[in-house]
């Protein structure tokens, strides 16, 4: 993944949380492994056929399978570029008006506190995240 600060709405982009990241396990130094860390993005959608275009605030995390040496943070597995796959997890998204989210209702009440402020400061990222990430 390539960090940037110049911002696209029509690529798949990432804001991590770098204190939210999971190592995958391991064999020793040298191996392969699934990591995951915590991420938002931003994406538009058509609400109806040919209707308007909405941007939606979406939060959930990316998993990816990461070959080589093991990163020491989320920073460092982010940054090793075309040595890993990703997919990206909605675990929540915001539209202006409804909340999609099939957590509990704690969950749902996070989700809601991070992607309404996240959504009126479009394209901003929020605080203790780090972004733009995208795959070039």
């Amino acid at each position: 993944m390539f960090k940037t600060t110049d911002f696209k709405i029509s690529k798949p982009m990432f804001a991590v949380n770098p204190a939210a990241w999971s190592a995958g396990d391991r064999a020793g130094t040298v191996g392969s492994g699934t990591d995951s860390v915590a991420a938002v993005w931003f994406q538009r959608k058509r609400t109806a056929y040919n209707g308007p275009l909405r941007t939606a605030a979406h939060g959930g995390y990316l998993n990816f399978w990461l070959r080589g040496a093991a990163p020491v943070d989320a920073i460092d597995a982010l940054s090793k570029a075309g040595q890993h796959q990703y997919t990206a997890h909605c675990q929540a998204r915001w539209d202006g008006s409804n909340l999609w989210c099939l957590e509990d209702e704690e969950t749902r009440a996070e989700y809601k506190t991070l992607l309404v402020p996240m959504l009126e400061a479009y394209p901003a990222i929020p605080d203790g995240y780090s972004g733009w990430w995208h795959f070039g």
